[in-house]
């Protein structure tokens, strides 16, 4: 259970990229059959509507399929969202609405949520803003407000998925781009667009409560 991605060039030699995310369920927070499944499709349309997008002319262009696999137990190594009534990290307790365990990590990885949150859109853009960490996106990095935490351009950092701050539900194309980057040469292994990275501090900032 992980990404995938697929690569097809139409008639025009237009090129789009789909990428496939299937995941794993664990219901720690014991939630109901319903509730379960609400919860779960808003986390569907969420992602498929913010992992998508293009190039400035259309010859390039990507979207997302996310795929909640319900059967049998999450196993270790497996990918797969945790639905919690608290997030731990590494074993503590937090007061964090979402967490992933490793960023980068497509292939295996815990995406835990907390669900004791005031609307379904608010859970399924926290699910969003973690599967963008699995993918190696970022947060923001502050002071500079136009670029994540590697270098990648993210636009109006409020209305970007990654803010930890402000729930926003886009992603830049440069952000869809260096995920597939990701997925071809490992988190870190290969420099992306890191030139501004060693000049970048925190200025300030609130404890997040999305990680």
């Amino acid at each position: 259970m992980d990404w995938e991605k697929t690569e097809s060039t139409d008639d025009n030699g237009n090129i789009h990229m789909e990428y496939t995310i299937t995941v794993k369920v664990k219901n720690s927070a014991g939630l109901d059959d319903e509730e379960l499944g609400e919860l779960t499709d808003a986390i569907i349309n969420q992602v498929q509507s913010t992992f998508q997008g293009e190039n400035e002319d259309g010859t390039f262009s990507y979207t997302t399929n996310l795929i909640f696999d319900f059967e049998g137990e999450v196993e270790e190594g497996d990918f797969y969202f945790d639905f919690v009534d608290q997030v731990d990290d590494n074993g503590t307790p937090t007061n964090y609405v979402g967490k992933v365990d490793e960023i980068g990590d497509f292939s295996s990885n815990r995406i835990q949520v907390k669900v004791n949150r005031p609307s379904l859109e608010e859970m399924a853009k926290v699910s969003a803003h973690e599967i963008g960490h699995t993918g190696g996106l970022t947060h923001p990095a502050y002071p500079v407000y136009d670029v994540d935490e590697n270098g990648v351009n993210i636009g109006n950092e409020r209305e970007n998925v990654m803010n930890q701050g402000y729930f926003g539900t886009k992603v830049t194309y440069d952000q869809l781009s260096y995920i597939r980057h990701v997925m071809n040469n490992g988190y870190n292994a290969t420099p992306y667009n890191r030139t501004l990275k060693s000049n970048l501090t925190p200025n300030n900032i609130k404890e997040p409560t999305i990680r």
